[in-house]
């Protein structure tokens, strides 16, 4: 049976292993299936590398992604 606490900690081990994904800063709500992201990563590709592995999870019926990306602070390149 899918429960809450095994699609919540389904999604946060997508998260954590999939290469593509910095979980450092992304916190994961799941409700009745539906997965809500909030938090930060640095770029637009680790936004939607989020998304796909959400979506691989059994159990997973929305996914209402709400990351922002966060650009690493520094100095500007070239300078």
């Amino acid at each position: 049976m899918v429960t809450y606490r095994n699609i919540y900690a389904a999604v946060l081990e997508e998260l954590v292993t999939d290469p593509l994904v910095d979980a450092d800063d992304i916190e994961v709500e799941v409700v009745s299936g539906a997965v809500s992201l909030t938090g930060t990563v640095p770029s637009q590709p680790q936004c939607a590398a989020a998304t796909a592995a959400v979506w691989r999870v059994a159990g997973v019926t929305a996914v209402d992604n709400l990351l922002a990306v966060a650009l690493p602070s520094g100095p500007p390149a070239g300078g």
